[in-house]
């Protein structure tokens, strides 16, 4: 017998297959992340600067990692 876990992908409510319980965490991870950036156009974080007469210029944060 062989078993698999399968994962729901709200970005396109399929399934994503794997072989492991180990590998659930890992991967239901992945999927929200790349979900939670979706709905973020890839830019979740923003550098707002603002000067002496409050006006504010807002830019994507480009993170290191």
């Amino acid at each position: 017998m062989t078993i698999k876990y399968a994962i729901l992908d709200p970005q396109n409510s399929g399934y994503v297959y794997v072989e492991t319980e180990a590998e659930i965490e890992a991967k239901k991870a992945e999927m929200a992340m790349n979900f939670y950036l979706s709905h973020t156009h890839n830019a979740p974080v923003s550098v707002v600067e603002i000067n002496e007469e409050g006006q504010e210029t807002w830019t994507a944060y480009a993170s290191s990692n």
